[in-house]
C-alpha cells in the first residue's frame, strides 16, 4: 500500500468527493488481491537485493495465449530510474507477443516510461486481437489504452 500511496501522491486523481486517496488505493489493492487469489491475475514481484527484502516493484498481469494485459504495475518511488520497471517489462516481453495496459492520461511519467519502451496509444475498436483479454472497465476520459507488439 505504501508504494501505491507514494506513486499516486502527486497525481490529481478525479476521485468522487467522498473518496480519499487511501480508500481508493485500499479498494484497488483488495480488488487486485482477490483476482490474484482467484487465479485470474498473475503477480510478479521484484524484491530488494539487500537484507531488507523490501518489495520494490510488482506487476499484476492477465494472460491468454500469447497476449498479456498489465492490470497493475508499480515501482516504489525510492527505486525508480534504476531499471526495476524495465526488468519487469523485459520478462513479459520475452513471453508474450502483444502487451496491453491502461494508464491515466494525467500520469505523464508512466506514459513517458511506456513510450520509451515501445508502447503506442491504441483504441480497442481498432484492433480485434485484444478481445481474448477481458479488460477492466476504464473510462477513456480518464485512462489511455496503450499496446506493444513484440516482433
Amino acid at each position: 500500500m505504501r508504494s501505491f500511496s507514494l506513486a499516486y501522491r502527486d497525481l490529481q486523481l478525479d476521485l468522487p468527493q467522498e473518496q480519499t486517496l487511501g480508500s481508493f488505493l485500499e479498494h484497488s489493492f483488495n480488488a487486485t488481491w482477490s483476482l490474484i487469489q482467484s487465479g485470474k491475475l498473475q503477480l510478479w514481484v521484484e524484491v530488494s537485493r539487500d537484507s531488507s527484502e523490501l518489495m520494490v516493484g510488482f506487476m499484476c498481469i492477465q494472460t491468454k495465449d500469447d497476449i498479456c494485459y498489465i492490470e497493475q504495475f508499480v515501482v516504489h518511488p525510492d527505486f525508480q530510474r534504476i531499471k526495476i520497471g524495465s526488468s519487469l517489462l523485459k520478462v513479459i516481453e520475452e513471453r508474450y507477443r502483444l502487451i496491453w495496459l491502461h494508464t491515466r492520461h494525467i500520469n505523464e511519467v508512466a506514459i513517458s516510461f511506456y513510450t520509451r519502451h515501445g508502447f503506442i496509444r491504441s483504441d480497442v475498436d481498432d484492433d480485434d486481437s485484444v478481445y481474448p483479454i477481458e479488460f477492466p472497465s476504464r473510462s477513456s476520459k480518464t485512462y489511455l489504452l496503450m499496446k506493444k507488439v513484440i516482433s
